[in-house]
Protein backbone atom coordinates (compact mmCIF):
# COMPACT_ATOMS: atom_id res chain seq x y z
CA UNK A 1 0.00 0.00 0.00
CA UNK A 2 1.34 3.45 -0.90
CA UNK A 3 2.08 5.88 1.94
CA UNK A 4 -0.81 8.28 1.26
CA UNK A 5 -3.30 5.42 1.04
CA UNK A 6 -1.99 4.01 4.33
CA UNK A 7 -2.29 7.44 5.97
CA UNK A 8 -5.80 7.82 4.51
CA UNK A 9 -6.80 4.46 5.95
CA UNK A 10 -5.67 5.52 9.44
CA UNK A 11 -7.67 8.76 9.41
CA UNK A 12 -10.73 7.06 7.92
CA UNK A 13 -10.72 4.49 10.75
CA UNK A 14 -11.17 7.38 13.18
CA UNK A 15 -13.57 9.70 11.36
CA UNK A 16 -15.78 6.96 9.92
CA UNK A 17 -17.18 6.51 13.45
CA UNK A 18 -18.35 10.16 13.52
CA UNK A 19 -21.58 11.42 11.97
CA UNK A 20 -21.56 13.81 8.99
CA UNK A 21 -17.98 13.12 7.88
CA UNK A 22 -16.53 12.45 4.47
CA UNK A 23 -13.17 12.30 2.76
CA UNK A 24 -12.15 13.19 -0.77
CA UNK A 25 -9.03 13.31 -2.92
CA UNK A 26 -7.79 16.82 -3.52
CA UNK A 27 -4.60 18.58 -4.61
CA UNK A 28 -2.58 15.36 -4.74
CA UNK A 29 -3.63 14.44 -1.20
CA UNK A 30 -6.78 13.89 0.80
CA UNK A 31 -9.16 16.17 2.69
CA UNK A 32 -11.44 15.19 5.58
CA UNK A 33 -14.62 17.06 6.39
CA UNK A 34 -17.03 17.29 9.33
CA UNK A 35 -20.37 18.97 8.60
CA UNK A 36 -18.87 20.31 5.37
CA UNK A 37 -15.85 21.94 7.07
CA UNK A 38 -12.33 20.67 6.50
CA UNK A 39 -10.87 19.26 9.72
CA UNK A 40 -7.81 17.38 8.49
CA UNK A 41 -5.78 16.51 5.45
CA UNK A 42 -2.76 14.72 4.08
CA UNK A 43 -0.16 16.95 2.47
CA UNK A 44 2.96 15.19 1.20
CA UNK A 45 4.08 12.85 3.98
CA UNK A 46 2.35 14.84 6.72
CA UNK A 47 -1.03 14.97 8.38
CA UNK A 48 -2.58 18.42 8.53
CA UNK A 49 -4.97 19.06 11.42
CA UNK A 50 -7.24 22.04 11.72
CA UNK A 51 -7.16 23.08 15.35
CA UNK A 52 -8.51 26.15 17.09
CA UNK A 53 -6.07 28.86 18.16
CA UNK A 54 -5.79 27.66 21.78
CA UNK A 55 -5.22 24.04 20.77
CA UNK A 56 -2.67 25.17 18.16
CA UNK A 57 -0.67 27.07 20.79
CA UNK A 58 -0.62 23.95 22.96
CA UNK A 59 0.14 21.47 20.16
CA UNK A 60 2.96 23.52 18.61
CA UNK A 61 4.96 23.12 21.84
CA UNK A 62 5.19 19.38 21.18
CA UNK A 63 8.10 18.20 19.01
CA UNK A 64 5.86 16.24 16.61
CA UNK A 65 3.86 19.32 15.57
CA UNK A 66 4.81 22.18 13.28
CA UNK A 67 2.88 25.03 11.69
CA UNK A 68 1.37 24.42 8.26
CA UNK A 69 2.67 26.91 5.73
CA UNK A 70 1.08 27.63 2.36
CA UNK A 71 2.96 30.03 0.10
CA UNK A 72 5.14 31.00 3.06
CA UNK A 73 2.19 31.95 5.28
CA UNK A 74 1.36 30.09 8.48
CA UNK A 75 -2.23 28.83 8.55
CA UNK A 76 -3.98 28.84 11.93
CA UNK A 77 -7.53 27.82 12.83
Amino acid sequence: MALKEEMDSKINKIISKWKNTKSKKMFGGYGYYLNGNMIAGIHGKNYVLRLGENMTRTAIKLPIFKNFRVSGKIRIG
